[in-house]
């Protein structure tokens, strides 16, 4: 138990939510607008378009964007968790099946790091698993920060706006962009400053 509440255990899990989170969301977006990304492939909808499945294509890219949001977030990081794993798996399947070189064993990579979120978050999902109803229903089941809570939503409902505002304004897209992501980190900050509060002598 010892290890598993040390800072290292701690580091390790927000720094795997953020990478996965970033390498998610900026893959999604670009896939919708002009953006910085490092995981394609950004002419997936175009590609998919030709199949009659251009649908399914934006689908894929703005569930990336969502999931890596939830990710990025923190406060909804077990969610988005619990999202990626399904997403992962769709997509390891295809690039098999499509013979992608190489492809499949990145995914694979992902898909450990994606279970190592899970397994840091299994005192949160382990009554799906092993469902005990009296323990759910006993407590008055709270959030502590409602309003921080709703400006990060906030924030990652401006984000996922963005691919439709740019349409009509581009450059007014990436200043919202920033807005959003700017709002995730004034969460934390204001999260920090509350709990010290909170702290004997604080």
């Amino acid at each position: 138990m010892l290890y598993f509440n040390s800072r290292f255990w701690h580091f390790a899990v927000v720094s795997t939510r953020i990478f996965l989170g970033l390498l998610f969301f900026t893959g999604g977006m670009s896939k919708l607008m002009p953006f910085p990304g490092v995981m394609g492939p950004t002419w997936l909808i175009e590609r998919l378009a030709e199949y009659e499945l251009e649908l399914y294509g934006y689908f894929i890219a703005y569930s990336q964007v969502t999931i890596g949001l939830l990710l990025l977030s923190q406060r909804f990081a077990t969610l988005g968790a619990v999202m990626l794993f399904p997403l992962l798996l769709n997509m390891f399947v295809i690039t098999v099946s499509m013979h992608w070189r190489g492809t499949p064993y990145v995914i694979a990579v992902f898909i450990l790091m994606n279970i190592f979120l899970l397994i840091a978050d299994y005192h949160r999902l382990k009554y799906m698993l092993f469902p005990r109803t009296e323990a759910l229903t006993a407590p008055r089941l709270t959030r502590p920060h409602l309003r921080l809570d709703g400006l990060t939503l906030f924030g990652i409902g401006m984000l996922i706006f963005c691919p439709t505002l740019y349409g009509l304004a581009g450059n007014l897209a990436y200043g919202v962009a920033i807005l959003g992501l700017v709002s995730f980190p004034v969460s934390w900050g204001l999260e920090r400053a509350a709990r010290r509060k909170k702290e004997p002598g604080g």
